[in-house]
């Protein structure tokens, strides 16, 4: 049901905007080719944002009233390589799975079948930093499922933006910010990628 409603609002709201365009542009031909530039160096507890081209993305970006991300993953170190752990639905990696907690490489989360362009952000305190990307790691490696519902409170399901909070708070930093968008196919107020780059918090490392 919330996916049909997804489609439903961002099939309307790419309707009203095609004679103005749309900043995020389309994906083209090359959907798995990534924009992901090999010269980044990433750290743990970096996060990880971009801008998918897709229906559900624009719906994301709309009831973000206008940000620039419509998705957010943190790099964790996997033994010694750097990873993003994301949560994200609709995107299986096989048939029969779940909505879940996922773990990619840079090049895999930025194709641009997803990706139309991106940004990393740094925490400027590495060691919590790192702190909190083991923290995501942790989240993944207990195959942790997608929140439907987007609620805060419940931590046995995750979206992209509740795995960073939830991460950055048990690494001693929490975010502190409060839920304020509400949107058809959610039941509770959420946090949105623009809420997280709006506290001021993270300094962008570069973006592509």
């Amino acid at each position: 049901m919330a996916k049909k409603i997804i489609h439903t609002l961002a099939i309307a709201a790419v309707v009203g905007l095609s004679t103005i365009g749309w900043s995020c542009g389309s994906t083209g031909d090359d959907d798995n080719v990534s924009i992901f530039p090999d010269s980044v160096d990433l750290r743990a507890g970096d996060l990880a944002f971009r801008c998918g081209g897709s229906f559900d993305s624009r719906a994301v970006m709309i009831a973000d009233h206008g940000g620039n991300f419509s998705h957010v993953g943190v790099v964790v170190d996997d033994n010694g390589t750097k990873m993003i752990v994301h949560e994200v639905p609709y995107e299986p990696e096989f048939n029969g799975d779940v909505d879940r907690v996922k773990m990619e490489t840079p090049q895999k989360f930025f194709i641009r079948k997803n990706a139309i362009y991106g940004q990393i952000s740094r925490y400027p305190d590495s060691v919590v930093a790192k702190k909190a990307g083991e923290i995501a790691l942790q989240v993944y490696r207990r195959g942790t499922l997608f929140d439907s519902e987007f609620n805060l409170d419940d931590t046995t399901r995750m979206y992209c933006t509740e795995l960073i909070l939830y991460s950055f708070d048990r690494a001693g930093a929490p975010l502190k910010i409060k839920p304020r968008h509400k949107a058809q196919w959610m039941d509770y107020q959420s946090v949105m990628p623009s809420d997280i780059i709006e506290t001021g918090k993270f300094s962008k490392v570069t973006s592509f």
